[in-house]
């Protein structure tokens, strides 16, 4: 302060200030800052243009930085020197605004990264339900085919149109008609026991899911069996904790 004091006096009688003052006053600004110092400006103005100087050449935006605010009497009790409590260099706002940046930059980061994920797992629920919609379109479509029978599940037939435009259902395949069928084949489906219709081409793939959803749910039911889990535990009302059935879990899992 007593620097600061010798400054005033003088700037009263001279607009210039020695450079010796500006150095002294300046010792805690790091060195890049310092040699920007003009030696023909108030120290307050050439502090605060070397802080905004300070912010454009790390490519930061100036922001306001919120200090903590200043307390004469912290605790009830009152401070010999405030001043000196409460020193601060030109230098620390630039570390403090760097930080608050760094931290924007950080939670913008980590927002667009967990946006992205949850943007990739919109655009995949966006499929299924296109691929839902078009097996649903496609289902009414057979369901609403002419058919002079009843429709059996497990049953396959096949779709064929005539000239008129009418789709029609039969049981009796292209191979089968050989060159007397003056209709358009369209494909063969098998009606499922849920009323959907499987695609001939498709109907090995889902044999095999259900070949694995089978052996799935038997082999929880062997492990069941074997692990002594009863109806009680299954339910709740058994005291002791539900360890086999996340045993079981784990062992399904793993192989």
């Amino acid at each position: 302060m007593k620097v600061i004091g010798e400054i005033k006096d003088k700037s009263q009688h001279s607009e210039e200030i020695p450079s010796s003052i500006i150095n002294q006053c300046t010792s805690d600004i790091p060195v890049d800052i310092v040699g920007k110092l003009p030696k023909k400006e108030s120290l307050t103005r050439t502090i605060r243009r070397v802080r905004n100087s300070a912010f454009k050449d790390e490519d930061l935006t100036v922001m306001r930085v919120c200090l903590v605010e200043k307390s004469e009497t912290p605790g009830g009790v009152k401070l010999v020197d405030t001043k000196s409590t409460h020193k601060s260099s030109p230098s620390d706002l630039v570390d403090l605004a760097k930080q608050i940046q760094k931290g924007n930059e950080f939670v913008k980061a980590n927002t667009v990264n967990q946006l992205t994920v949850i943007a990739e797992q919109i655009r995949q629920l966006q499929k299924q339900a296109r691929k839902v919609l078009e097996k649903s379109h496609q289902d009414t479509m057979l369901h609403q085919a002419a058919c002079n029978m009843v429709k059996k599940p497990g049953t396959i037939y096949y779709l064929y149109q005539r000239p008129s435009g009418q789709n029609y259902l039969s049981i009796i395949s292209p191979q089968e008609w050989g060159d007397s069928c003056s209709n358009r084949y369209l494909g063969g489906f098998r009606l499922e026991f849920d009323q959907s219709w499987t695609p001939m081409e498709k109907i090995q793939q889902r044999e095999s899911e259900i070949n694995l959803m089978e052996k799935i749910i038997q082999r929880y039911n062997t492990e069941s069996a074997e692990s002594g889990i009863t109806l009680d535990i299954l339910t709740g009302s058994s005291k002791e904790p539900m360890k086999e059935i996340l045993a079981i879990s784990d062992q399904c899992e793993e192989t």
